[in-house]
């Protein structure tokens, strides 16, 4: 059954989601520096004004993925290639 939850001005600090269904749900003015994220589908999903300094992303799929205007697969394709 789906359960809709409002926070507002919330300290969640170390809070853990397992199995959840986020689909839909809207994030703005959150802190999630530090959190881990793990086997998650953001497919079709948009980031503006987002802070993403120090991010690490490991065996991800980028196909489609787009930052600035620019596909993420190609960028990673010119790296590599002069390297």
């Amino acid at each position: 059954m789906p359960v809709a939850v409002n926070a507002d001005n919330a300290n969640m600090v170390g809070s853990v989601f397992h199995n959840v269904n986020m689909s839909g749900v809207k994030f703005d003015d959150v802190n999630m520096s530090k959190a881990s994220l793990h086997h998650i589908t953001m497919a079709g999903s948009q980031f503006d004004d987002v802070d993403m300094s120090g991010v690490v992303m490991n065996a991800c799929n980028v196909e489609g993925m787009v930052i600035d205007g620019m596909q993420v697969k190609d960028l990673i394709a010119a790296y590599r290639k002069g390297q």
